[in-house]
């Protein structure tokens, strides 16, 4: 149950607008770290996790809003979470790589 939320930012994936919110969760629900909402394009981020684990999740939460949108039904919980954490993995290790990506013009 969802005692609080806040809309962080919002983001587009393939054109769709996509809200991440941080979410105060009440205690039965500490286990959740994030989820995604197919129904209203959401994700929320437990405001309770630390800011790795929010950089983490939101990574894996917007892996299965592009399964979603591209209705690759066939991928398994785990594989989001491998190539999301290779994915994070990839950013953290190669700061170079991001700012390379941030100076390119449109």
């Amino acid at each position: 149950m969802v005692d609080s939320s806040e809309l962080l930012f919002e983001i587009k994936i393939l054109g769709v607008p996509v809200k991440i919110n941080l979410v105060n969760y009440s205690d039965e629900d500490e286990a959740v770290y994030g989820q995604y909402d197919p129904d209203t394009y959401t994700i929320e981020l437990n405001a309770a996790s630390s800011p790795l684990h929010q950089r983490l999740t939101l990574i894996h939460e917007i892996l299965h809003v592009c399964e979603d949108l591209l209705g690759l039904s066939n991928l398994e919980h785990k594989d989001i979470y491998a190539i999301s954490q290779t994915a994070y993995s990839i950013s953290d290790s190669n700061p170079h790589l991001t700012e390379w990506f941030l100076q390119l013009k449109k």
